[in-house]
């Protein structure tokens, strides 16, 4: 019974050794080697490509990162250059009585606006195209006899009315008219039966208060 079975065996083995033969077998290991091989080559460039992306996008980030932090820099300093120059122009103008605008660049005439909004500045523009500063001591002395919030609107009317402010302590000019206003607010009373300032129950709570220009 054995030796039935290996005398099948021999030409059966032979059989499949003699159809696929050797240089077939050689050249189907070859095909499988080449394949292994693009396959790794394949794989290796999808990893090459994917650290390239990586890469990309990590030097993308640190230039925004950069970019920003340059815009932040940039940022800064101007501020603080226009803050500084608001601070020059500030304490020029709390040096000089009067400051010609007609003739300077437009720039300065806007932070000349700026420090006024923001009420670091005390002033106001005549016809001439000075810029007349009102110091805290004179704003002080001029608001003491203001006593309601519609004479501190009509001396601010009437010094925005004047053509040309006179070269004079701002206090003194502030005092004749507010006695200006208050004769004439007198003058309403008696003829015209209106109530005179005194009687007006809405005043300023400080003399700071009393005047904005």
């Amino acid at each position: 019974m054995m030796k039935k079975r290996e005398r099948m065996k021999t030409p059966t083995n032979f059989y499949w050794d003699k159809k696929i033969g050797k240089k077939k077998l050689a050249k189907l290991h070859a095909k499988a080697e080449a394949k292994a091989l693009r396959e790794q080559d394949q794989a290796e460039r999808e990893e090459r490509k994917q650290r390239a992306e990586e890469n990309r996008k990590q030097e993308e980030e640190k230039r925004e990162l950069e970019e920003e932090e340059q815009r932040k820099m940039t940022e800064k300093i101007k501020l603080e250059k226009e803050e500084r120059e608001r601070r020059e122009l500030e304490e020029y103008m709390k040096i000089k009585d009067s400051f010609e605008v007609q003739e300077q660049e437009e720039d300065i005439v806007d932070r000349l606006k700026t420090l006024l909004l923001e009420k670091r500045l005390t002033g106001l523009f005549d016809d001439r195209g000075l810029f007349v500063y009102i110091t805290d001591e004179e704003l002080h002395a001029g608001c003491m006899d203001i006593h309601s919030v519609q004479q501190a609107q009509n001396v601010v009317e009437q010094l925005k009315r004047e053509k040309n402010i006179p070269r004079r302590p701002m206090s003194e000019t502030i005092n004749d008219l507010i006695r200006f206003t208050q004769e004439m607010q007198r003058d309403d009373y008696l003829f015209n039966g209106f109530p005179t300032d005194k009687m007006n129950p809405y005043r300023p709570k400080s003399s700071f208060q009393c005047l904005i220009l």
